[in-house]
């Protein structure tokens, strides 16, 4: 199972990390990036069974945290210019008010 995470916080995935090490995977197989532009990069050539994607993440690493970043890239995934739709996608946040 290959696994990407969307996140601009991704030391929150310490103890997910763990589990998916102790249920075997490689770490190859799953990866955390701080932004939508890169995770949109990797999407170019590789296929992913699952996101999981923060709901208050920047496009670029240096920008903002806003939620219509996470809308624009759900629906990019839902359209024909994504090459490599994913299985299962998870949208999370912390934020207690979206």
């Amino acid at each position: 199972m290959k696994i990407r995470i969307i996140d601009d916080n991704p030391r929150r995935y310490g103890e997910l990390a763990t589990q998916l090490d102790q249920l075997g995977l490689n770490k190859s197989d799953y990866k955390i990036v701080d932004c939508v532009n890169t995770a949109e990069d990797l999407l170019v050539s590789n296929y992913y069974d699952l996101i999981i994607l923060d709901i208050l993440i920047p496009y670029y690493n240096y920008g903002e945290a806003d939620k219509q970043v996470s809308i624009d890239f759900f629906n990019y995934l839902h359209s024909d210019e994504c090459n490599h739709k994913p299985e299962k996608f998870i949208g999370i946040t912390s934020d207690k008010e979206i």
